[in-house]
């Protein structure tokens, strides 16, 4: 009798126990330096996907064990501005468009990661919180967004972000 109940308590412990263990290693798992290692932006009318930035951005992503976070990527092959030093305005444009930056803080809800933005390339953006799908699965953070209208051309996109465990 004694061993079918210890087996029935280990059950029910692994089926109850198996989400907040779950959550506990994205809100310990995610904090460190992530290079970024892939960018695809996926349109959600068509479901064509593209490599906007290239197929070899480059960027990294910071987690802080205190909760704060900073993102910034940049695409493979930018183009350099003529002169060493400020760039035209047409060049700002340009660098503006094969970019993207922000920061502020975070925290984690099961497989989500929830941005409070306090600084963006997009302005429009700070100051609101942003909901984003995280996995790990052993050095690699995939990062997803929900639905959303495109900065470049106002379609409705979904970025997929995945990235390196750095350090």
């Amino acid at each position: 009798m004694k061993p079918n109940l210890i087996s029935a308590l280990a059950l029910i412990f692994l089926l109850t126990g198996a989400k907040p263990a779950a959550a506990q290693d994205l809100v310990s798992s995610i904090v460190g330096t992530w290079k970024l290692t892939s960018y695809v932006r996926k349109e959600v009318a068509t479901g064509k996907s593209a490599t906007y930035y290239g197929e070899h951005p480059s960027g990294y992503a910071y987690y802080t064990k205190g909760g704060h976070f900073l993102i910034f990527a940049a695409a493979q092959d930018r183009k350099m501005n003529e002169k060493v030093g400020a760039p035209t305005d047409v060049e700002r444009i340009e660098l503006f468009k094969s970019m993207f930056a922000w920061g502020g803080t975070y925290k984690t809800e099961g497989d989500k990661v929830i941005f409070d933005v306090d600084i963006a390339w997009v302005q429009s953006w700070v100051g609101h919180s942003r909901t984003y799908q995280a996995e790990i699965a052993s050095n690699k953070l995939t990062v997803t967004t929900p639905p959303f209208k495109s900065t470049l051309d106002g379609q409705d996109i979904v970025v997929i972000t995945t990235y390196e465990r750095a350090e």
